[in-house]
């Protein structure tokens, strides 16, 4: 096939493509699912129902963008920044809930990010000594409420 003209290389790929989507469709229709007026998605990616968790987790991906360029163009520095990484999880456990899937996964990342935060901030003083053991109560109760349900 290489050694023909562009016009045949260019019949041939129509004709692979009719020949690819109609094969498609009759497989839908042998195995008794019937889309009216819709042509069946031989490769792709759906990006639709990926729910608010998808914004949210979005929303944080540009303002970390952004943070690292305005620190690149000198406006803000990082440093200062990066006390407050625990926030992240408090939004990743917003975004948990939000989706309405993992709530109990949700509010453990926000109780979690919140004493992180507030040790890094200097308000409590939690070391890792303290953290380990209720980290572990917890993935724990998790466990139990996920084979409760």
């Amino acid at each position: 096939m290489s050694s023909g003209s562009p016009f045949d290389r260019r019949k041939f790929k129509d004709e692979l493509h009719d020949r690819i989507h109609s094969d498609v469709h009759d497989a839908l229709n042998s195995a008794g699912i019937r889309r009216e007026g819709v042509r069946p998605v031989v490769v792709g990616i759906d990006l639709r129902g990926r729910g608010r968790g998808g914004i949210v987790i979005g929303a944080v991906l540009v303002l970390i963008g952004a943070a690292f360029l305005l620190d690149h163009l000198g406006y803000i520095s990082i440093h200062y920044l990066w006390r407050f990484w625990p926030m992240l999880l408090v939004l990743v456990g917003v975004s948990h809930i939000v989706t309405r899937q993992q709530r109990m996964s949700g509010v453990l990342l926000i109780l979690s990010g919140t004493v992180l935060q507030l040790n890094y901030l200097g308000i409590t003083h939690f070391g890792w000594g303290d953290l380990w053991p209720i980290t572990l109560i917890a993935i724990s109760i998790v466990v139990m409420w996920g084979s409760l349900q």
